[in-house]
């Protein structure tokens, strides 16, 4: 059995180590409110904007 990560976990880590990198506070996404369009990940903390957006094709945070 192999270990796989969703999209939205892959973009949560992705963007966790953007904020530790940069130095900005991380927010906790709610997979509940992120939503996936074509190959972005909109991460989203609540109902209203996005704190983040991750390209699944490139593997790359969109700021």
């Amino acid at each position: 059995m192999t270990d796989v990560l969703s999209d939205f976990d892959l973009a949560v880590a992705a963007y966790q180590a953007n904020c530790d990198l940069k130095g900005f506070t991380f927010q906790q996404p709610s997979e509940e409110h992120s939503k996936q369009v074509s190959n972005v990940v909109y991460l989203r903390t609540s109902n209203v904007g996005y704190v983040a957006r991750y390209n699944v094709k490139r593997r790359r945070i969109l700021i």
